[in-house]
């Protein structure tokens, strides 16, 4: 029931920021990241999941580094993601690691850096099979179409590794 009414009110805030962006000849742009498209942490039809999604090529790590590069207050950069369930509850604490471990895990899965770079960074063979297991986990997010989702949707380039991934500075 609680899961329900989460995916239910993403699904709402989508609608009336639709009808917004409609109401005002603009086009929606979604903040969902590489990090969050791949682990599944996202609402499938909801606002994480508009067809056009510019910073779906970044890892968290990356989108927090542009987000400094360009002048983004502290206190908006550094705010905790949530899932917006409840007060106090994090992505991170939801996910069980942080998205820091993560991006390097997704990282190696992408062919971006080795495992003995990824270990450099701290990354552990039971983060990577987690985080394995969360892109195996939310496959069915990224292909299978959702009642909000246009007939017709923006080709996006496939996802390739970012010059040396998040472990490295903004490139």
């Amino acid at each position: 029931e609680a899961e329900a009414s989460f995916v239910a009110r993403h699904r709402h805030r989508r609608t009336m920021l639709e009808a917004t962006a409609k109401a005002s000849n603009c086009v929606l742009l979604g903040a969902a990241n590489r990090t969050e498209w791949l682990t599944g942490w996202f609402v499938s039809g909801g606002i994480d999941d508009l067809p056009e999604q510019p910073l779906k090529g970044l890892y968290k790590t990356q989108v927090r580094q542009l987000a400094e590069t360009l002048g983004v207050p502290a206190s908006v950069r550094l705010a905790a993601p949530s899932p917006d369930m409840m007060r106090g509850l994090t992505d991170e604490l939801s996910l069980g690691l942080s998205y820091p471990t993560i991006d390097v895990a997704l990282d190696v899965v992408a062919g971006g850096i080795t495992h003995s770079q990824a270990a450099e960074a701290g990354l552990t063979p039971d983060d990577l099979r987690c985080v394995r297991q969360l892109t195996l986990m939310s496959a069915w997010k990224r292909s299978a179409p959702t009642p909000a989702e246009p007939l017709v949707r923006a080709k996006h380039p496939p996802f390739s590794p970012v010059d040396g991934g998040p472990t490295g500075g903004l490139r």
